[in-house]
């Protein structure tokens, strides 16, 4: 019989060894530790991130990677869908209202003072001001929680696949190739030759588009509406005032009309387009932006102030010679886009710090959004332009978001003007972490980011479980076998840690070398 002084053991790769042979990995999230406790284990609770984002009048709506949607910022008629009409300088969970269980919200709209979401089932939700039919429930009453938008004008059989939300009209388009609207008719922004308003869907016109083309993205602006067609035109209806539907003249159109070529080459599609406050934006094929419509700020980027009845190409500004824009937003009086760099550029008025590049003065060209809050590493996925203020989607799943914050929709907790980027308020608040039900101690925590020490517990593994709370929702997160409690075996005088699992021959990597440990009842070390 040997005796040996253990001085060390790699627990975190050390092998569990059955008496049939078998090996497996020991479960070690965490490591390991005394069963006396205060080891201190760390970690980080990313909780929901968002994955879907969009900007209306003072208010920012998101899909969550759970499934659910958060607004926040102004909710005077209900937009934010949370049951009252309280503001909120942090996301909060919309409720549930009429939408069916089992069902999840895949995509949001938000309008000036409304809020739509597309279902997975097919179906549209509505919420906020309904003044002039907006939320299609065959109503004028405001609502603080999700209507399902009625069928109207959709056939039977027939599913929603996209939403848009304008100034005071709903766009969607049906799984038929059609497009829908409902609400605000005044210019005819409904596209189906009235200036009446609808509280329930109505089918837009085919007017100058074939009716063998579908649309493959519609964009809802103050008062007028867009669409891209399958056959890679554009079509504008509504308020023209301005020349924001890009026909060349300035004649109101209460059903589609073509939008012309401008300075659009030849061989080059309008991929993506975005309608804001009398104009609008589109992303072409080569990279570059185009816009047209009203310009009194410069929102056309062209780099004057002239209003555009067709397009015309938005300067490179501070975009590089090598990076192609690849989405556009358009707001009130300022537009952004994000660049093939995970960069952002923004142009247009800048009263509020819209542009986000550190001052308050207009600029007729794009500049590039200041990096301020966006993490090193971090790019740019998505960005919105709002009345007066922008948002951004990172790919760290976070928004990030500039301008002007009156009503909280920047999301950081404040209602503080930023002419930088801000982080919205996302991270998890840690309440503790228990092992196998017994509550660490000593709890530090930071965005996310937590520290705490084991408490005494028998020894062997056990399940860790981290509790949180994340846009007001209590969560836990759990880790199995998380932590291995080892036990103290005096064979020689000296402790030795050993994992106890009731008979089993335990095999403990140590050093170079290993040791063979059974466990008997008077516990010695044998060879």
């Amino acid at each position: 019989m040997l005796s040996f002084r253990v001085t060390g053991v790699v627990a975190l790769s050390a092998l569990l060894v059955f008496a049939g042979g078998s090996a497996l990995a020991a479960p070690a999230s965490f490591g390991s530790g005394a069963t006396e406790g205060g080891t201190t284990i760390s970690g980080t609770v990313t909780g929901v991130t968002f994955t879907q984002v969009s900007v209306g009048e003072g208010h920012s709506l998101a899909v969550g990677s759970d499934g659910n949607v958060y607004a926040w910022g102004s909710n005077y008629y209900g937009q934010l869908g949370d049951g009252s009409t309280t503001d909120r300088t942090t996301p909060v969970l919309v409720s549930v209202g009429d939408v069916p269980s089992g069902v999840t919200l895949i995509r949001v709209a938000a309008g000036n003072r409304h809020s739509l979401a597309l279902g997975s089932d097919g179906n549209a939700y509505a919420w906020g001001s309904n003044r002039y039919g907006q939320l299609a429930d065959g109503s004028t009453t405001d609502r603080t929680t999700p209507v399902l938008v009625s069928a109207g004008a959709v056939p039977s059989g027939v599913t929603l696949t996209q939403v848009a939300a304008g100034g005071l009209h709903s766009l969607a388009v049906g799984s038929d190739g059609n497009v829908y609207a409902w609400g605000y008719n005044s210019s005819g922004q409904l596209g189906d030759g009235s200036t009446t308003d609808r509280t329930t869907p109505v089918l837009v016109s085919g007017g100058a588009m074939p009716s063998a083309v579908t649309p493959t993205q519609v964009a809802a602006g103050w008062s007028h509406s867009l669409a891209v067609g399958a056959d890679d035109k554009v079509y504008a209806w509504g308020d023209n005032s301005s020349g924001g539907l890009g026909d060349g003249s300035a004649t109101d159109r209460t059903t589609p009309v073509l939008v012309s070529v401008g300075d659009v080459p030849s061989g080059v599609t309008l991929t993506q387009v975005a309608a804001g406050a009398y104009y609008s934006l589109a992303v072409g094929s080569d990279g570059n932006a185009y816009a047209w419509g009203y310009n009194s700020s410069g929102q056309l980027g062209d780099g004057s102030t002239t209003d555009r009845t067709t397009p015309v190409l938005v300067s490179v500004g501070d975009v590089p010679s090598a990076v192609t824009l690849t989405q556009v937003a358009a707001g009130t009086a300022h537009s952004l886009a994000v660049g093939s760099n995970g960069n952002a550029y923004a142009w247009g008025d800048n009263n509020s710090g819209g542009l986000g590049d550190g001052s308050t003065t207009d600029s007729p060209v794009p500049l590039r959004v200041s990096v301020g809050a966006v993490p090193s590493g971090v790019t740019l996925i998505q960005a919105l332009a709002g009345s007066l203020d922008s948002m951004a989607l990172g790919s760290d799943g976070r928004m990030y978001g500039w301008g002007d914050n009156g009503y909280g929709q920047l999301g950081d907790g404040s209602t503080v003007q930023r002419v930088t980027p801000v982080a919205t308020s996302m991270s998890p608040v840690i309440s503790g972490a228990s092992f196998d039900s017994v509550d660490g101690t000593g709890l530090t925590q930071s965005a996310g980011a937590w520290s705490i020490d084991s408490p005494a517990h028998a020894a062997g593994a056990v399940d860790v479980v981290v509790s949180y709370t994340q846009f007001g929702v209590a969560s836990t997160q759990t880790f199995v076998g998380g932590f291995t409690y080892l036990a103290l075996l005096p064979a020689t005088g000296s402790p030795f840690p050993f994992l106890a699992v009731g008979s089993a021959l335990l095999l403990l990597i140590v050093g170079s070398g290993f040791l063979v440990v059974r466990r008997t009842a008077a516990q010695r070390l044998t060879t």
